[in-house]
């Protein structure tokens, strides 16, 4: 329905904007104008549309945000502790091998140390056939229970020597017998006569020995210590 207002002073008698006039009220003073409001203007209803999946939030997003929280702070410690083991493992072999490169290497460096200590090398006896007396000298004298042999030595073969070490062994008479050939050259062809430089450069020279020699000119040469150090002994 209309809504009458009222004026302060009649003006024409023009119609007032209701769509359909209405009988107005003959007065001197005073004009009956109905004005309707403004009404909303209606159009086709409108259908929302759907929100993306991306945007829909997930039946529980709390617990399974909680739980996929949890289950990457996991992953990431569980790959934080092998990684840290792959680091300790790889430190460990490195270690290792390089322990295993230094031990390896021991003997050939000590056995260049102690063979640059002495000055010159001994030269083999010019002419040697050792007779079965002289062996069995040396036989005697170093307690051997089967005839003497020479074998050429290395630097790892001597430490095995050494830490296999079996007095009345056919091999363990053949380096005696060398080391004795050794430490005849060693009194006078020192640069550095200590103790330590001492035994270092009569086991490097006592496989310098075996290697150069032969089994012969090494008996013949311990044969002949023997004699000049029993010579030289004073007699009661």
């Amino acid at each position: 329905m209309c809504r009458p207002r009222l004026l302060a002073r009649p003006t024409s008698n023009a119609l007032t904007p209701c769509t359909q006039p209405l009988p107005t009220v003959p007065s001197p003073r005073l004009r009956l104008e109905f004005v309707f409001p403004a009404q909303p203007r209606i159009g086709p209803p409108q259908i929302a549309e759907p929100a993306p999946e991306s945007d829909r939030p997930d039946v529980g997003t709390g617990v399974q945000h909680s739980s996929h929280t949890g289950t990457l702070a996991a992953t990431r410690l569980r790959f934080v502790m092998e990684r840290k083991s792959f680091r300790a493992l790889t430190l460990a072999l490195a270690l290792f091998a390089v322990l295993g490169g230094i031990i390896a290497a021991a003997p050939v460096g000590l056995y260049t140390l102690g063979l640059s200590n002495v000055i010159g090398r001994p030269s083999p006896p010019a002419s040697c056939h050792p007779t079965p007396t002289d062996r069995a000298l040396l036989e005697r004298t170093f307690r051997m229970s089967q005839p003497i042999s020479i074998e050429p030595l290395s630097p790892w073969a001597y430490v095995k020597f050494i830490l296999e070490d079996d007095s009345r062994d056919a091999a363990a008479g053949g380096v005696a017998a060398t080391w004795l050939v050794a430490q005849h050259y060693n009194a006078q062809h020192l640069e550095d006569r200590r103790s330590i430089a001492w035994h270092l450069s009569g086991a490097a020279l006592t496989i310098w020995i075996t290697r150069h020699w032969s089994s012969d000119e090494v008996i013949c040469a311990a044969v002949d210590r023997l004699r000049q150090s029993a010579n030289s002994r004073p007699k009661s």
